[in-house]
């Protein structure tokens, strides 16, 4: 007789631990962009773009970890997201 194998949707520690690494070190060059394309709006304060940018990166950051079945290093990403969204927003 075969043993029911069970399913679990947890993932091991490490791997969410690499991948969260992973994200970390892709959002730097998200930062680094945003803040080549805006620097100017930063410092002045003045602009738009900036609060629409800031807010339109909240919001996907907030869709993509209210999603389900989001691939891991996506969800991971958002959290950074999170915060670039934030930055922005003055």
């Amino acid at each position: 007789m075969k043993q029911a194998i069970e399913q679990t949707n947890e993932r091991p520690w490490p791997v969410v631990l690499l991948t969260a690494l992973g994200a970390w070190f892709a959002a730097v060059p998200l930062l680094i962009a945003i803040g080549m394309l805006l620097g100017d709006m930063l410092r002045t304060g003045t602009g738009v773009g900036i609060y629409f940018i800031g807010v339109l990166v909240l919001c996907a950051s907030v869709v993509v970890l209210r999603a389900q079945g989001v691939a891991l290093f996506v969800e991971q990403l958002a959290v950074p997201g999170l915060l670039v969204g934030m930055a922005d927003v003055p």
